[in-house]
């Protein structure tokens, strides 16, 4: 952990996750923990502030599963419910801009409530789904920050331009 790290214990697995699922994404884990080691610190704040991002513009969207959310928790002012609250909510990132010390293993423990999130039984499919989508694009916004960073980019041009 960096000295700026918070060095808040990391959260436990959803009750009756299956064992296979956590060594494997163990593994995914720590190859995308020592990616974001890798990177440049502006590079890892701009990677931290799209990831933010895509999950505040998402948080309130509908998915496939939505419709079994009716009645699941009282709905928000723009109308839809909070995919991103529940179990491990405290874990995700969500100040924008974030703030200037933070490390790559709090953004990892975003990912790893991500991943949670993703197979929570106790959470209805719609936030499942919305945990791994945001998972999903989480990973595909770090290998575009990595590629910047190797190509020699500023982190400062082309910002949230990974979609």
């Amino acid at each position: 952990p960096s000295s700026s790290s918070k060095h808040v214990r990391p959260p436990s697995p959803p009750p009756g996750a299956p064992e296979i699922q956590t060594k494997m994404w163990l593994t995914v884990f720590l190859r995308r923990r020592r990616q974001m080691q890798r990177l440049s610190h502006s590079h890892l704040l701009s990677y931290a502030n799209d990831i933010i991002s895509d999950l505040l513009s998402t948080r309130y969207e509908t998915n496939e599963f939505s419709k079994d959310l009716k009645g699941f928790e009282k709905e928000n002012q723009q109308g839809g419910v909070d995919l991103a609250s529940g179990h491990y909510k405290s874990f995700l990132l969500t100040q924008q801009p974030p703030p200037a010390n933070l490390s790559a293993d709090e953004i990892g423990l975003h990912l790893l409530a991500l991943f949670y999130r993703s197979i929570d039984n106790r959470l209805p499919s719609a936030m499942r789904k919305h945990g791994i989508d945001t998972l999903r694009r989480a990973c595909d916004k770090l290998e575009f920050w990595l590629k910047k960073f190797e190509d020699g980019d500023n982190a400062e041009s082309d910002r949230c331009s990974s979609s």
